[in-house]
């Protein structure tokens, strides 16, 4: 096993390998390295989409200096991204925790506009702007302690996603109040009654038929709508549990991690799986109850919820006991995709328009097509064999002198009378 391996390598060597796997000294350069264009790409993707847009929008600058502005912020960020990595060592695992922690940074920023009671779109961005930063630095300080491998670091950005899934549904389960809800309508008669001297007062240009037109058809009663009562208690009580389900989350899924050094090919089968867990959670809660039920929407998010962490258990305990490349692992998913297309070819065809039949035949088909993917993609070992090429999305083998001795002998006997059995061997065997 592997363990048994890093005892007689410690024995042998005098080095503590967790160690040195706590610290990172025993990789690669090249696995240090990786990661860092992506980093760098994001820092030219924050400059162009945040910094240079929130800039321009609290300076009110006209929009040539603004453009000018956002592409300058942009180049400047990806410069000053490859100054700071150059340097680089924290690999694929670290690098990608930095980058979801500056994600929920720019999410932090966008959900603490619920405290703020301010109607100045000016300054909007600036909280994402000022906790973007943070999020990365503080995700940087938390893993500083020891390299994270690629499928942990995937599952732990699964983790967040989950996270804010869940602080949305808790409190919409609870209240059963939308997030962001607009309130109360009513008609602001103030407005109207300036809506109403407007159209008397307008002065269009003779011939100006848009302007006239425009006159005619504006809907003052329509331009007062607004609404009263909706930006309070429950916007801020929404923001509040997405902001404390992503950490608890992300810290629950480093608990439950089968194995801190799993494969990446695993760890996409697991996010994976809870996803097909939801459309499998809305689709059998669909097929039992339809969608003419009260309360719809709070049912089909606790069927989600539901099924988000029943389809990774299960994906966890099916993927245990064999290796997954995220070659195979994508092969897999994409298998379940086209087990959905072929059970949904008859009911296109017989133009079938009854959703309870398209939901049945949708599960079990595209599980087929699961299973059959992961058969098709099973690692198959030829006892005997030579290694051509070994790497973690192929393997290719060659036929061994034992092999192939066997094969000759066994023509020579098919030569007489009493042998006609057909005869068979695998010169070369490739397998993913």
């Amino acid at each position: 096993s592997e363990n048994a391996l890093a005892e007689l390598r410690q024995k042998a060597t005098g080095i503590n390998l967790t160690q040195l796997d706590k610290t990172g000294l025993d990789r690669t350069e090249s696995e240090k390295r990786e990661g860092r264009l992506t980093l760098n790409l994001n820092g030219l993707g924050y400059g162009l989409s945040l910094y240079g847009p929130g800039l321009a929008s609290a300076l009110e600058l006209e929009y040539s200096v603004a453009v000018g502005t956002t592409m300058l912020t942009g180049g400047g960020a990806y410069i000053s991204s490859l100054i700071a990595t150059r340097d680089f060592d924290l690999g694929y695992g670290r690098s990608k925790l930095l980058r979801w922690g500056a994600y929920a940074g720019t999410l932090y920023g966008v959900l603490s506009l619920s405290f703020l009671d301010s109607d100045d779109t000016r300054f909007a961005p600036v909280p994402s702007m000022l906790l973007t930063p943070v999020g990365a630095y503080t995700a940087y300080k938390l893993s500083d302690h020891r390299w994270f491998n690629k499928g942990e670091a995937d599952l732990l950005a699964a983790g967040g996603l989950a996270g804010a899934f869940y602080g949305w549904a808790i409190p919409y389960l609870i209240l059963n109040e939308d997030f962001w809800d607009e309130g109360e309508e009513y008609i602001d008669q103030e407005w109207v009654q300036i809506c109403e001297e407007e159209k008397g007062n307008i002065d269009c240009a003779e011939g100006d038929l848009d302007c006239q037109r425009w006159n005619e058809e504006r809907d003052c009663q329509e331009e007062a709508i607004s609404y009263r009562g909706g930006t309070g208690t429950i916007n801020r009580i929404y923001s509040f549990s997405m902001m404390a389900s992503i950490p608890a989350s992300v810290y629950l899924t480093s608990r439950l991690i089968p194995d801190r050094n799993i494969s990446q090919g695993r760890a996409q089968l697991i996010s994976t799986g809870g996803v097909v867990g939801i459309a499998y959670g809305l689709g059998l809660t669909f097929i039992a109850l339809g969608d003419e039920v009260d309360n719809a929407g709070r049912i089909y998010t606790l069927s989600a919820a539901v099924g988000l962490p029943a389809g990774s258990y299960f994906a966890k305990r099916f993927t245990h006991q064999e290796s997954y490349s995220r070659l195979r692992a994508v092969l897999i998913t994409f298998g379940g995709v086209a087990g959905a297309f072929i059970g949904a070819a008859p009911l296109v065809m017989a133009e079938a328009d009854n959703p309870r039949v398209w939901a049945t035949t949708l599960i079990a088909t595209s599980a087929a097509g699961f299973w059959a993917g992961h058969e098709m993609t099973r690692t198959r070992v030829v006892a005997g064999s030579t290694g051509l090429f070994n790497s973690e999305r192929f393997s290719v083998q060659l036929a061994s002198a034992g092999e192939i001795a066997a094969f000759g002998l066994s023509a020579l006997r098919k030569s007489s009378p009493q042998h006609h059995a057909d005869l068979k061997l695998n010169l070369l065997w490739g397998q993913f």
